[in-house]
């Protein structure tokens, strides 16, 4: 998949997007008072001269809280944002305390002139506070509106995900082409059995903490969710982007991580601890849209078929872990973990036999 300059910076780094978002914030937020001054201008020079000065100043400190208020809330809210949550109050809740924090810095910024004003009466002329005040509203208005249309870009974002709602919007689709892409399809162990033993509703809670952990994996390797097939995860990269510091390897034994660091959360809600097995394939792949009422993305080409396959194989094989000679050719070598050639096997809908491989930790 061809990656995006600008989507590849976003992905590969971490707060890539909350710095996009918190500048397209300020930038809207300045300008929208800017206009609203535009039209109140002559009613401002009306009442006495305002210093121009303490004027930029303050929408100076204004564009940096908003800036901050953005960055802080995001990573505050990164991990929360992982868990189940009511998304409409999340999303009410994280606007809300971001026009907070909008609102306190304004109104102690206005507070430190108020008390230079005292202590320095020739500093700051006199209707300078009260122009501040009337404009101190505007400003939290607008960091309202604007936020809330930042978070919930980002509600919607979280469903279609980052590469899907930037592809679309630049109508990258539109022409069906090949892209060199890495899959990795991420399948829970005896779901049947689970779903049995647990029944459908805690089973489901299961399979949600389970997809909880392998999605901070996921988001933490640059991957992306293209579809969840039950209880399997399809998660493809541009080949460029999963060979980058082993990403696409690297998500497996993350997952594994982050697991295990909610043991005890899962022994006690489930009575079990969820394992799972991968498989991980390179090669081109066809991305186009498709649809009248509800349109989807799809996408096909061998590959697809050929790393089902492979996972298919875990069980026979007796290993979680397994990959093509396709992939193993183009791996950075590292030290944390081995790769183990298995042997030549024919897969079922594969015309020809396949040089199976499979990595294991070594930690």
């Amino acid at each position: 998949m061809r990656e995006n300059k600008l989507i590849s910076f976003l992905r590969m780094n971490r707060i890539g997007i909350s710095l996009l978002m918190m500048s397209v914030a300020s930038i809207l937020v300045v300008i929208l008072v800017l206009l609203i001054n535009h039209f109140y201008h002559h009613y401002y020079l009306s009442i006495g001269q305002v210093s121009i000065e303490i004027l930029i100043a303050h929408y100076c400190i204004v564009f940096f809280c908003i800036l901050l208020s953005f960055l802080v809330f995001d990573m505050l809210f990164r991990y929360i944002s992982w868990r189940k949550q009511n998304q409409h109050s999340y999303l009410l809740i994280r606007t809300t305390l971001q026009t907070l924090t909008v609102a306190a810095i304004t109104y102690l910024h206005i507070g430190v002139l108020y008390w230079l004003d005292l202590t320095h009466h020739d500093l700051i002329h006199a209707n300078t506070i009260k122009f501040l005040i009337g404009e101190s509203f505007i400003i939290i208005f607008f960091a309202f509106i604007v936020a809330f249309s930042l978070n919930f870009m980002l509600f919607l974002i979280r469903f279609v995900g980052l590469d899907l709602f930037w592809n679309i919007v630049s109508n990258q689709y539109n022409k069906p082409r090949p892209h060199d892409t890495v899959i990795m399809y991420l399948d829970l162990n005896d779901s049947t059995p689970l779903n049995a033993q647990l029944g459908n509703e805690r089973y489901l809670k299961f399979r949600e903490d389970f997809f909880v952990d392998a999605g901070k994996a996921i988001y933490l390797t640059c991957g992306d969710v293209s579809q969840y097939q039950g209880d399997e995860i399809l998660i493809t990269w541009p080949s460029k982007l999963a060979f980058k510091n082993n990403n696409s390897v690297n998500l497996f034994f993350l997952a594994q991580t982050f697991i295990e660091s909610r043991r005890a959360h899962y022994l006690q809600e489930y009575g079990v601890i969820p394992t799972f097995k991968a498989s991980l394939h390179c090669g081109e792949l066809t991305f186009s849209v498709a649809g009248y009422n509800k349109i989807s993305v799809h996408f096909t080409g061998t590959t697809l078929n050929e790393g089902a396959r492979i996972i298919g194989e875990c069980h026979a094989l007796q290993h979680n872990f397994l990959t093509s000679e396709a992939f193993v050719k183009r791996l950075l070598p590292d030290s944390s973990y081995t790769v183990e050639r298995l042997g030549s096997y024919a897969l079922k809908g594969v015309q020809d036999k396949m040089l199976i491989y499979a990595i294991e930790s070594t930690a």
